[in-house]
């Protein structure tokens, strides 16, 4: 039998006694949460028990659906599917056990106004769980330093907590010293935790994935700079997908990457190791391309100094260079 993640015991409880009671549930959380996880989880346990009959996704379309349905990701249901559940949701012919981390999509708005659907949230892992966790994975406890690092990397979501923990254990970044585990190297984000993050970016509007690339570059933005640069929907549709945040630090509200793996995914992109270089503003970091022409590094100040640029919008590279005594104001007369 397949163990349950940290804290999620009193939540299969809780699903399973709505199913018991004929009523459907609708599952929520932010990506990479553990909705699949728990959906999972749930099958595994009750499966044929107590009258619980699971389907997957595929087998849908049969003409005799069983008494309990229990789907993942049921946004990407087309719209006749859904249409044919809320049907036999409303006609009570069938119980639904619905996972989403997009609770605003339409076809949960479809079955909500079809059917009451009981809901249950996944919740991400604080610093504690996380060391519990460890310590099942380990057998030692991680220091606290340690701990609040897999937090913040993994925002406490199951999804993307699991597999960095045994990347960096694989990798020996993760290890046992005095009965005490440490980290003795950043993390590093594992395969299929950056093919989700990528699948999602993949997804959004240019504008949207623009505004994930600079928030992760600059670490945060103030909202009034983000709502000033970028179109609010863009925003709005980054954080949908759980790759950006809005919180408040130090009294004011700020834009950042959801998780840690998120910026990471991001800079390891871009070619970067750090969020920039100190005293270059966000505004400027913004600018630079993914492969940046030299010239491009420089903003063009027409007429100011060495930093002009020529009418046809390329650099003088004479005027390119240091002035010097002497040399600097016979060049500016040629």
């Amino acid at each position: 039998m397949q163990r349950a993640p940290i804290g999620v015991e009193a939540q299969l409880g809780e699903i399973l006694a709505e199913v018991r009671s004929d009523r459907s549930v609708l599952v929520t959380g932010e990506p990479a949460s553990g909705v699949s996880t728990l959906l999972s989880t749930f099958v595994e346990r009750h499966l044929g028990a107590g009258g619980v009959v699971a389907i997957s996704l595929d087998e849908i379309e049969t003409s005799r659906l069983p008494a309990v349905l229990v789907v993942d990701d049921v946004e990407r249901l087309d719209e006749a599917l859904v249409s044919e559940i809320a049907t036999r949701l409303m006609a009570r012919r069938l119980v639904g056990v619905f996972g989403t981390s997009s609770p605003r999509s339409g076809a949960v708005a479809r079955l909500t106004s079809t059917a009451t659907l009981s809901e249950v949230q996944t919740r991400t892992l604080d610093a504690d769980d996380i060391a519990e966790l460890v310590f099942q994975l380990v057998g030692a406890y991680p220091d606290r330093p340690t701990a609040l690092q897999l937090e913040a990397f993994s925002g406490g979501r199951a999804g993307v907590l699991v597999p960095t923990i045994d990347n960096a254990i694989r990798r020996g970044v993760l290890t046992e010293e005095a009965a005490v585990v440490r980290l003795r190297e950043p993390l590093a984000v594992p395969r299929s935790v950056a093919s989700r993050i990528n699948a999602r970016r993949e997804a959004l509007d240019p504008h949207a994935d623009e505004a994930v690339r600079t928030v992760c570059v600059a670490r945060r933005l103030a909202t009034p700079d983000a709502l000033a640069t970028f179109d609010p929907r863009a925003l709005e549709e980054a954080e949908r997908c759980g790759l950006l945040a809005v919180r408040t630090e130090d009294g004011e509200r700020v834009i950042v990457p959801a998780i840690g793996a998120v910026a990471r995914v991001v800079l390891d992109e871009l070619g970067h190791r750090s969020a920039g270089r100190e005293g270059r503003s966000w505004r400027m970091r913004r600018l630079l391309p993914l492969r940046p022409d030299r010239r491009q590094l420089m903003p063009p100040r027409s007429g100011r100094g060495p930093w002009r640029i020529s009418g046809r919008g390329e650099p003088d590279r004479r005027q390119l260079m240091p002035p010097r005594s002497g040399w600097w104001s016979a060049a500016r007369s040629t």
